[in-house]
């Protein structure tokens, strides 16, 4: 049950990252860009880990994971 719960919260903040460019809002040229350099500079409370930050490699994998899903 625990997991499971974990899982959730995992997930729900992931979708948070990358709602912005998954949810079919159209992105102007450089605003997919510019979006992705302000979540990166930005601290979080992440699930299940210590690290404050995301890469924006790791937000393009999950935007990449979640359209091929």
């Amino acid at each position: 049950m625990e997991e499971k719960k974990n899982n959730l919260e995992i997930a729900t903040f992931r979708f948070g990252i990358i709602a912005d460019f998954v949810t079919g809002v159209r992105l102007n040229y450089g605003e997919k860009e510019k979006l992705i350099k302000k979540k990166i500079f930005k601290k979080y409370i992440i699930p299940l880990s210590k690290q404050t930050n995301i890469a924006k490699s790791t937000i393009k994998k999950l935007i990449l994971d979640y359209k091929q899903a």
